[in-house]
């Protein structure tokens, strides 16, 4: 398992990945867990909390990033 921090620049609040299982020429696998405390949450959809798309682009991103 990488840590993440050591790949790319982000870091809290907007990292958004808790570690990379996975890291190689071929493929990233990264993980991220969304705690209901978010701080998206009270604004986007507060009876019915859900990560909003630009996030888990961002996400996504973030795990390629650490690929490059």
């Amino acid at each position: 398992m990488t840590e993440i921090t050591s790949l790319i620049p982000h870091r809290a609040p907007f990292l958004f990945v808790d570690r990379l299982e996975k890291y190689n020429e071929e493929e990233i696998i990264g993980y991220k867990r969304f705690g209901e405390n978010e701080f998206f949450f009270p604004g986007h959809f507060p009876e019915y909390p859900v990560v909003p798309g630009v996030i888990l682009i961002e996400t996504m991103a973030q795990c390629g990033g650490a690929g490059i």
